[in-house]
C-alpha cells in the first residue's frame, strides 16, 4: 500500500469515526512530530486527547442547551 492511500485511509477511518477533531489536526501532529522527533505515542496520545476534548466540551454544550438555563 503506497503512502499517499495509507494517508488518505487514516483520515477516512477517522471520519468514519466521527472523530472530526482528531482528523482536523492530525496533519499539524504528524509535521510537528517529524520536525521535532516526537514520539508516535504522544503523537497519538495529543490528537486523542484533543478529541475527548472537543466531545466533551460538546456535551457540556448540549446538556447546557436542554436543561433551559438561561443563556449569558
Amino acid at each position: 500500500m503506497t503512502d499517499n492511500r495509507i494517508y488518505e485511509q487514516v483520515h477516512d477511518n477517522l471520519l468514519q469515526l466521527k472523530m472530526h477533531t482528531a482528523e482536523s489536526i492530525v496533519d499539524s501532529l504528524l509535521e510537528l512530530s517529524v520536525s521535532k522527533e516526537t514520539p508516535t505515542i504522544e503523537v497519538i496520545h495529543q490528537m486523542l486527547d484533543e478529541e475527548v476534548k472537543a466531545r466533551r466540551a460538546s456535551a457540556i454544550e448540549a446538556c447546557t442547551r436542554l436543561s433551559g438555563f438561561p443563556v449569558k
